[in-house]
């Protein structure tokens, strides 16, 4: 590691170094915290993660990726807390994204994704300070929509409805307070009643 102190503290550019001397960290200080871009790289000189701090703390993107230079995350933050969008994705098959997600002080707020492997929109839900608000949806993967439910703070409130690939009704009631309430029928394909309960 090579840098310089100034009062005891980190200053300027500072560089850490795998055996044989590859570069493998890049950061910068002020006054002894982190503050500009902070890079990674692996040991053959490839960029695997990048972030931006002021005053030692996280304040804009934060990237990591794969030594092939496929993304593996990203994250948007202020202030040291996620602020904006946060995507996530699959180890085994490089940018793919499995989860893509809007957050404000660290808590989900907005609309978040999840996708399958092959890149499919598999569910939308939707929150409000971290807790379920608003419709959910999940999907075929031929991107037809396989289930609508409603929440209210985390709690399950008013209609769910399941559907065939075709885009029928399957079945279909109510809740409340998280609890199937009232009539729920399941129909076949043909939107005759199979069962009422």
């Amino acid at each position: 590691t090579r840098g310089v102190y100034k009062n005891g503290e980190k200053i300027g550019q500072w560089l850490s170094y795998f055996a044989g001397n590859y570069l493998r960290i890049l950061e910068n200080y002020e006054n002894g915290k982190l503050s500009g871009v902070a890079l990674e790289l692996d040991r053959w000189g490839r960029l695997i993660s990048e972030g931006y701090y002021v005053n030692g703390i996280l304040n804009g993107t934060y990237k990591t990726s794969t030594s092939d230079g496929f993304n593996k995350s990203y994250a948007e933050y202020k202030n040291g807390k996620l602020n904006g969008m946060k995507r996530s994705y699959y180890v085994e098959t490089p940018d793919r994204i499995y989860e893509e997600s809007n957050y404000t002080n660290d808590q989900k707020n907005g609309l978040s994704r999840w996708f399958s492997q092959e890149g499919h929109l598999v569910a939308e839900y939707m929150y409000a300070n971290g807790l379920f608000e608003g419709d959910v949806k999940t999907y075929y993967p031929s991107g037809k929509v396989m289930t609508t439910e409603h929440y209210v703070k985390n709690i399950r409130q008013g209609a769910g409805v399941e559907y065939f690939e075709t885009g029928l009704v399957k079945a279909q009631g109510t809740y409340k307070d998280d609890l199937k309430d009232g009539d729920w029928v399941v129909y076949d394909e043909n939107q005759a009643i199979v069962s009422k309960d």
